[in-house]
């Protein structure tokens, strides 16, 4: 679960913006090279430690971008969208915003 900082909301993993007050939600880096950052001498290059931390962290978070996040509508039934935050109405069974479905 990741928690907002805005209202203090648990909303499901993959989920980029709150689905109670529409805030961005800030997560984990994809790839964090500074690891390495700094190993490199002068005439040395760090190129093939990067690869390596890349293709470890890649298989870290392998299919995760393409994780499909539930909605949780609001007590009145309106929504936001996990996916691009837009404020969606009770009616809504699509969001105006990116298009995703409820």
């Amino acid at each position: 679960m990741i928690l907002c900082k805005k209202c203090n909301f648990e909303n499901y993993d993959g989920t980029r913006f709150c689905q109670k007050c529409g805030a961005e939600l800030t997560s984990k880096r994809l790839f964090d090279l500074k690891g390495i950052a700094g190993l490199g001498m002068k005439g040395v290059s760090a190129a093939p430690l990067a690869a390596r931390t890349i293709e470890g962290q890649s298989k870290e978070f392998k299919n995760k971008s393409k994780v499909y996040v539930k909605t949780q509508p609001l007590n009145d039934g309106s929504w936001y969208c996990p996916d691009c935050g837009q404020y969606n109405k009770v009616s809504s069974y699509f969001c105006s915003g990116c298009g995703r479905d409820k």
